[in-house]
């Protein structure tokens, strides 16, 4: 059971010397002390009462457990026993609750003996005596390194995938550079930037997955990676990989008449004339070695795949 007896001198102080406020405040006392023996001590978080100039007069057993080598902790200031000072912190959000008479929550880092542990979520809630003046506070806090390691993790994947795609979108950009040069030398870089997406992007597209499960992040994620499983389908790869290189407009209009759309349809669909389309198929056609072929052009993409 955590020792609450300075708390009670201190509650017993500000009762002032008045018998009937003091046999209220006895009987309040009782109450309270089965009050905070229960909540503090079934909460995993750590819970400190401190007065007005930052004297520890009551914590819990996270914070007894967290604190274990200090010796001596209640009468003490918190800056002393939780971060080795001999004045209070910069930025103290627990001294900004006293001045300011609201909640104040900050991160704060987790040390002990003399070296930081971690990061700490601390949320400094003000007490006020009858008057109005700001008479205590309670320090409540979360250890959040674990958290925020996490986020600095999810934080690099996405930096290293941003950079990636922006790889990817230059690699992109020379390629319809080289759709102008030779074929098999076009064919050769497409080849090598399936392999890249493959290779490199494929595995953080996954990871990032894994981290951004039950975020609003997570639909976008799985759908860039269902759209690079589409472009590293047997059937493109089939496509990328014949003598002659495709367009990437061939490309798209053979991923089209595989699924059995027709003419129409792929023209609606990309805005341009049907005779446009009956052109790339004839081009398809050619480069697959099938423009003398009975059989419609769908059967023979399908048996690319």
């Amino acid at each position: 059971m955590p020792d609450i007896r300075p708390l009670k001198r201190w509650i017993y102080r500000q009762a002032g010397s008045d018998e009937g406020s003091r046999k209220h405040v006895e009987g309040m006392l009782k109450e309270f002390e089965q009050f905070f023996v229960y909540l503090f001590n079934a909460s995993n978080d750590g819970i400190s009462i401190l007065d007005s100039k930052l004297t520890i007069l009551g914590i819990n057993h996270t914070m007894e457990e967290w604190y274990s080598d200090r010796k001596v902790i209640l009468g003490r200031k918190c800056y002393e026993v939780y971060h080795n000072r001999k004045s209070s912190c910069t930025g103290c959000p627990t001294l900004r609750a006293v001045r300011s008479g609201k909640r104040v929550t900050a991160v704060v880092p987790y040390e002990g003996e003399g070296a930081a542990r971690g990061t700490q979520e601390l949320s400094a809630f003000p007490m006020f005596d009858d008057a109005g003046r700001v008479v205590g506070i309670i320090e409540y806090v979360r250890d959040v390194t674990r958290q925020k390691k996490e986020e600095r993790v999810t934080r690099n994947l996405k930096k290293r995938l941003r950079f990636q795609f922006q790889t990817l979108h230059e690699q992109e950009i020379a390629l319809d550079v080289l759709l102008k040069r030779d074929e098999k030398e076009q064919n050769r870089r497409v080849q090598t930037l399936l392999e890249n997406i493959d290779r490199l992007v494929m595995p953080l597209v996954s990871q990032l997955e894994c981290k951004l499960q039950h975020t609003p992040e997570h639909d976008q994620v799985v759908l860039i990676r269902t759209y690079l499983g589409d472009l590293l389908s047997p059937f493109l790869r089939s496509l990328v990989s014949t003598a002659d290189g495709f367009t990437r407009r061939e490309v798209q209009i053979a991923d089209f008449v595989k699924r059995g759309m027709t003419t129409k349809e792929i023209a609606d669909l990309l805005g341009i004339s049907a005779k446009g389309v009956d052109f790339h198929r004839m081009n398809i056609r050619k480069k697959l070695r099938i423009a003398n072929q009975a059989g419609s052009l769908q059967e023979h993409l399908s048996r690319l795949a």
